[in-house]
């Protein structure tokens, strides 16, 4: 006892300074570190004798003879008598350990700063505290008397060791308290570090993940041993777990873990969460004979999104970012997929996913990890997008496993992936139905969550719930987080089932200040309001519009932009329609789109605007349509090309419009095939093409058997084509073939070419018999006297023209006796006296 005593009292004589480093505790930062000298017991009294009055070896007691306390210190747990009496320093000198007062002080507090791990172990009577850090406590004052008498403290480079008296039958227990740790009988027993396989070393997991771990190389204070530490926040090695092997031996502790290793080659070393025991070099050699120890990858692990304070979760990242920054590359992965859970657990998408994508794109093989999955649906549910399919359907069958894939099937494709069709989970109210039964089966899960993380998650699953749910999933809701979602999904709710109180609670929403809620309010508002007819359409797409950057903002931009669509098509706005539909970008229709866009096109076709510059801007817009956008439909797309061929031709774009119609796809024999034929050879010869109009007119669909130079033929179709084979031979100079195919006509359109050959050959005759027809068939019905419109004054003229030139005096005398008071009306009536002979009359 003595000899053993002699030892305690060098260990704890180091604090005083006057024993130097190789006599006392070494921090061992290297391998071959030579150890301290063995001590004997003459040298530890003679040393503890030579101490001055004042120092750590020599205790005082203050006047009224109670316990003085070091600067820092506090006792904890003191017993209802009060402090016991000092003993004497005689007494101090050597004290019983089996008749120590141990009711006199039951606790003692360290001030050693906030989540520092410790490690603490006993050895014999000695405790033993490591912790990280420099902490340079007063121990002047240490206490004389109770449990822990007397307790001393030495700071190595980086670490802290503090020494203390255990007396026999004390069970005492170590946690984190305050800015602190507090080592006590009333401290709980920690729960035991899980063993685990580590390829050939060993493993050691804490209880609780905390990523505040460290391990340090020091040697025992008390066998001068070396021994390797790994300071933790939780977690121990039970006395009854028995775990050595060839050069080492782990140690019992009350906290952390401590091995003593005689093998220089055994090393300590802590990794994502845990402590890895292993030994140095390339060997297969096993660290351990015990067998069927299960792995302790993290794969195995679970994903830890549990709560804690926010100090607590802003530390932890923080201690993660040193962990990445100071590992070693075999360390990269497991640091990095903590920090993952880390961000996670603060709810920061961004950075979750940027760190994930990292580490699959620098280890490939991590993808199919079930920790780095988990975290990928997590970031992939808080950005709002699916970047891999393959993660809808990831996971168990346990209830948080459904909420995940739940929460997937309600995101949209990535479009950064290539995917041009909206998921059948997401068009298929069946399936939507689907999806809020997963989520709200692993709702409860959520309440073990950290607050941030359940604060992101939960607002979206109750709008997915309160939108498509049943009533027995919307019960749910109500144990959930006071989140502003909350009280618009029971506002959709109410909407749902129409409740008396539902217009009401929208009106109260839309005034919210969260960018999230007032948007989606107003949509359901300005819905409801449409269907019972309280605004008009034309007001309600003006607020809309006006309302739409607040509504992407939301991530209701497409709903908002079909509502805004719809009301368009019924309010008759065509190019507003189109416009909001092209903002939507689909890139593949379903059947309810191609019909919305097919209204769109035929409204177009029917109103041709007059203003010039509206003519250009939808003429522009079509275009952009037509030749931007592969996913319309060819229905569509031919009455699209008709739409921007009339608007072309009221613009005076001829090129422009024969180019449309060109792309227009062979349509059968209808009459739009034969108008679009038609304009395509007038456009021919209007523009010189007239090999090209030859061309076009071999294909004109002919409805009859007529043919030219024989009988006139009665049906529209013959007619036209008549007259375009007509004005085809006039621009090939055969106009006297055309005049043969024209003569036997009796169409307006043949009259009106009969007479303009007719003027290019100066055949006035001929020319003067197809205006009077041409005026015949126009004015032959009009009421005499009637006021004439500019063109019908313009064919008058040019028949009185041809009349004079072919000296037909009856004639023009005809048209004076009929239209003379409808042209001395006009701008004209001058030159109509002069054309008729009529010149010198008032």
């Amino acid at each position: 006892m003595r000899a053993f005593w002699s030892a305690v009292v060098f260990a704890l004589a180091i604090g005083a300074g006057h024993v130097g480093a190789a006599d006392g505790v070494v921090h061992r930062k290297h391998k071959h570190m030579r150890r301290p000298n063995p001590v004997t017991a003459e040298a530890a009294v003679t040393a503890a004798a030579a101490a001055p009055a004042g120092s750590e070896q020599h205790v005082l007691s203050n006047p009224s003879g109670m316990l003085t306390l070091p600067v820092g210190w506090t006792v904890l747990h003191e017993a209802d008598g009060g402090a016991q009496p000092m003993p004497p320093p005689e007494s101090a000198a050597q004290p019983s350990f089996n008749a120590v007062n141990t009711e006199a002080v039951t606790g003692i507090w360290l001030p050693l700063g906030e989540r520092t791990p410790v490690a603490m172990f006993q050895e014999g009577h000695t405790g033993v505290l490591i912790a990280r850090g420099e902490f340079g406590l007063d121990t002047l004052g240490s206490l004389a008397v109770g449990a822990f008498a007397p307790v001393k403290c030495h700071v190595l480079p980086g670490v802290t060791v503090i020494t203390m008296t255990i007396p026999d039958g004390l069970k005492i227990g170590a946690k984190p308290q305050g800015a602190g740790w507090e080592i006590s009988t009333a401290s709980p027993v920690q729960a035991d570090m899980s063993l685990g396989r580590w390829e050939h070393g060993l493993s050691f997991s804490p209880p609780d993940q905390d990523t505040a771990l460290d391990s340090v190389q020091i040697d025992d204070p008390v066998s001068g041993r070396r021994l390797l530490v790994g300071m933790a926040r939780s977690g121990r090695v039970a006395f009854e777990r028995n775990i050595r092997g060839n050069g080492y031996a782990v140690k019992p502790s009350l906290i952390g873990l401590v091995v003593a290793a005689d093998d220089d080659a055994i090393e300590l070393r802590h990794l994502s969460g845990r402590f890895i025991l292993d030994r140095i070099g390339a060997g297969t050699e096993t660290l351990f004979a015990l067998r069927n120890l299960p792995d302790s990858g993290a794969s195995m692990n679970a994903v830890s999104l549990g709560d804690a304070s926010p100090q607590s979760l802003k530390d932890s990242l923080r201690d993660a970012w040193f962990a990445v920054s100071a590992a070693s590359p075999g360390e990269k992965l497991n640091t990095r997929i903590r920090l993952a859970e880390s961000t996670a657990r603060l709810g920061l998408a961004a950075q979750t996913d940027q760190i994930l994508r990292t580490i699959v794109q620098d280890e490939p093989e991590a993808a199919g990890r079930s920790d780095v999955r988990r975290l990928q649906q997590i970031a992939s549910v808080l950005l709002g997008r699916v970047r891999d399919e393959a993660l809808l359907d990831d996971g168990g069958t346990a209830p948080e496993d459904q909420f995940w894939r739940g929460m997937m099937r309600t995101l949209p494709t990535d479009p950064r992936n290539g995917s041009k069709s909206l998921p059948f989970r997401l068009s298929d109210a069946a399936e939507k139905a689907r999806t809020a039964q997963m989520i709200a089966a692993g709702l409860p899960a959520l309440s073990s969550y950290s607050a941030p993380l359940k604060a992101g998650l939960f607002g979206p699953a109750a709008l997915w719930i309160a939108h498509f749910g049943d009533e027995t999933a919307q019960k749910l809701l109500g144990n959930g987080p006071d989140v502003p979602e909350k009280a618009l999904a029971q506002a959709i709710w109410a909407v749902r089932q129409n409740l008396p109180d539902a217009d009401q609670e929208l009106a109260a929403l839309t005034h919210s200040a969260s960018p999230r809620i007032w948007p989606e309010a107003k949509l359901m508002k300005i819905e409801r309001d449409l269907s019972k007819g309280r605004i008009a359409e034309d007001a309600a797409t003006r607020e809309l519009g006006s309302l739409m950057p607040g509504f992407r903002m939301a991530g209701i931009g497409a709903a908002a932009q079909s509502v805004l669509l719809e009301t368009q098509l019924h309010a008759g706005q065509m190019r507003d329609a189109l416009t909001a539909f092209l903002q939507t970008k689909p890139h593949l229709l379903l059947p309810k789109e191609e019909t919305v866009l097919g209204r769109i096109a035929q409204g177009m076709l029917d109103h041709v605007p007059e203003d010039m510059g509206q003519k250009a801007t939808e003429a522009a817009l079509l275009n952009k349509v037509l030749t931007q956008n592969a996913f319309v439909p060819k229905a569509t797309q031919r009455v699209l090309r008709y739409a921007l061929a009339e608007r072309y031709r009221a613009l005076g774009l001829p090129f422009d419009e024969r180019d449309t119609l060109r792309q227009i796809e062979a349509d059968g024999v209808d009459d739009a095939a034969r108008k679009r034929l038609a304009r395509l050879v007038e456009l021919d010869l209007a523009t010189g093409a007239v090999d090209v109009a030859e061309k076009d007119l071999a294909n004109f669909p002919k409805a009859g058997a007529a043919s030219f130079g024989v009988a006139a033929p009665e049906s529209a179709p013959d007619v036209q084509l008549a007259c375009l084979q007509a004005r085809l031979l006039k621009a090939q100079g055969k106009i006297s073939e055309a005049l043969a195919i024209l003569q036997p006509l009796t169409d307006p359109l043949s009259y009106a070419l009969q007479g303009e050959f007719a003027e290019e050959i100066k055949d006035w005759t001929q020319a003067e018999a197809g205006r009077m027809k041409q005026i015949e068939a126009m004015l032959g019905h009009a009421t005499p006297n009637a006021a004439l419109t500019k063109p019908q004054a313009a064919l008058i003229l040019q028949a009185a023209g041809d009349a004079s030139r072919a000296h037909d005096a009856a004639a023009q005398g005809q048209l004076w006796a009929r239209y003379r008071s409808a042209m001395i009306a006009t701008s004209s009536a001058e030159l109509f006296r002069i054309l008729t002979g009529h010149a010198a009359e008032d």
